[in-house]
């Protein structure tokens, strides 16, 4: 609606302009408190407006065109904070959820709320990492005692073809020359100390195995438990065996996955919350959040998580070339990096970009 007016009260009647003169007197406000200097002549404009205003008189085409240019000065002074960020971190212009209803708690405002609903995201990304992180933990330790059980019985195998071979000659030697003590004690204690080796590894190898088909049981009581079916007892018997064995199958390959590209997401996306949520808190604090710019937060969690994938993949590639990484940053602190720092991630590849595109041009004739 035009505020160019043909009736004394069509102004009383015009909301934006009401709305302007509402955020022109915060703004003003505002200036006052923070001892920011103001221009008389844009004070007097803005003031006078909000008087017609107030006692429905009618604004003229320059008076409306004076007051727009005093507010315009105004933004420049407070700028940025504006009338949209103050009422956006104004606990009092806030709203009150249906939680917060219930609890009879009062109104926040509109940078809370945001900071709030990140702050809850960033929890509930944690939570799934912990319990990933935990799934390759034990994973990991499922796998290299499935493997130290190859490895034990392999070593128990030598030992005992050792043992049963100075058994024979010391009872070889018993019977070729039993008068010759020193070489007879010597094979004893040799037969004795492969015993002792033999019956270590046997304990350890048993250690070994009842952690990995406890592990292996547990893995398949879980994917037991989310599938529906009969559940007699001969049933429920058969399903944890065969659970059980897919369990042994793909521990490695989930956790693969989970390592190479779950994991990963989720800290680009840990990192791109956490500077999202340090931002709108400084700017909550600046009194600079504006609501508007909430619709980019949701990009700025994606291009984090794609951050981190890609990280992840340059990351192992590195490994691969160097043996260790330099510094002793792991992949998931890098991925987390790189979805904290979209902004510095995409310099870096645009300046990669840039330099193989110019060493690929020919050179001129």
């Amino acid at each position: 609606m035009s505020c160019d007016l043909a009736g004394p009260n069509a102004v009383k009647n015009d909301r934006q302009a009401e709305v302007r003169s509402e955020d022109a007197q915060r703004l003003l406000a505002y200036a006052s408190e923070e001892g920011l200097t103001v221009p008389d002549g844009v004070r007097t404009v803005l003031l006078d407006a909000a008087d017609k205003l107030r006692t429905g008189a009618a604004f003229s085409s320059s008076e409306h065109a004076a007051f727009l240019r005093a507010y315009g000065d105004l933004a420049q002074v407070t700028k940025p904070i504006s009338a949209q960020s103050l009422s956006d971190t104004d606990d009092a212009r806030g709203t009150r959820g249906p939680l917060r209803r219930l609890l009879g708690r009062r109104s926040i405002s509109e940078a809370k709320q945001v900071a709030l609903r990140f702050a809850l995201r960033a929890f509930l990304i944690i939570a799934c990492i912990v319990l990933l992180e935990v799934y390759q933990e034990f994973a990991r330790d499922l796998l290299f005692n499935r493997d130290e059980v190859v490895r034990l019985t392999e070593e128990q195998r030598k030992l005992t073809v050792a043992k049963q071979t100075a058994d024979r000659q010391l009872r070889e030697a018993g019977v070729a020359s039993p008068k010759d003590p020193v070489h007879l004690d010597s094979l004893n204690r040799q037969v004795l100390e492969l015993g002792t080796q033999v019956d270590a590894l046997q304990a350890r190898i048993l250690t070994a195995a009842q952690f990995t088909a406890s592990g292996f049981s547990a893995l398949g009581a879980v994917f037991t438990l989310l599938k529906r079916g009969d559940h007699t007892a001969a049933a429920d018997a058969q399903a944890g065996e065969e659970a059980t064995r897919k369990a042994a199958l793909a521990i490695k390959p989930v956790a693969t996955i989970i390592g190479g590209f779950v994991l990963p997401l989720l800290y680009g996306a840990l990192g791109a919350s956490a500077y999202i949520l340090r931002s709108v808190v400084t700017e909550m604090h600046a009194r600079s959040f504006d609501r508007r710019k909430v619709g980019d937060y949701g990009a700025r969690v994606y291009l984090g998580m794609l951050n981190g994938l890609a990280l992840q993949f340059f990351t192992e590639l590195l490994r691969g070339a160097v043996k260790e990484v330099p510094g002793g940053l792991t992949p998931s602190l890098i991925a987390f990096l790189g979805g904290y720092s979209v902004e510095a991630v995409a310099s870096v590849i645009d300046k990669a970009i840039r330099l193989v595109t110019d060493w690929a041009k020919p050179a001129p004739k």
